[in-house]
């Protein structure tokens, strides 16, 4: 067990994986309770799975783009619009698969939360370390992640 929870933690941000499964699944239970219990856990379900993976997976791209890209204005700008384009076409496209009352108001929690918290998750990635390394969201520095250089060409 312990082999795959480091194995997920490399790949993913356990920590935005289930605070945000959980969080978006409830927001989108609620969004589509009016059409009943059922067909809202069943939108509430793909979303908190599709939330568990694919929000961990992409928290962990915007990071790795924050502390990759230069310079500091491009990696957050390139932080926050990709992730943020693909999270809200894909949760918009699992949402018009069959089981989703209302594709459209499930999406707008993605949209709404998500362009902000990948802004904030760039700012605080791209920043540098006291040390004038870059750290991850596990802390480790930034050889193990990336090799972005500094203004004078050599690597931090």
């Amino acid at each position: 067990m312990n082999a795959l929870t480091q194995l997920l933690s490399r790949i993913l941000d356990l920590r935005f994986a289930v605070g945000g499964a959980v969080f978006m699944g409830g927001l989108v239970f609620a969004v589509n309770a009016s059409y009943g219990t059922g067909p809202a856990l069943v939108a509430a379900a793909k979303q908190a799975s599709y939330t568990f993976f694919f929000a961990g997976f992409v928290m962990r791209w915007c990071e790795h783009l924050a502390t990759s890209v230069e310079p500091r204005s491009l990696a957050v700008a390139t932080a926050t619009l990709l992730p943020s384009v693909l999270a809200v076409s894909l949760t918009f496209g699992i949402h018009n698969l069959r089981g989703t009352p209302d594709p459209v108001a499930s999406t707008l929690p993605t949209l709404f939360f998500g362009p902000p918290s990948f802004f904030v998750w760039a700012l605080r990635r791209s920043a540098p370390q006291s040390s004038g390394q870059y750290q991850d969201s596990n802390g480790d520095d930034s050889s193990s992640m990336s090799t972005r250089a500094s203004p004078s060409g050599s690597k931090r």
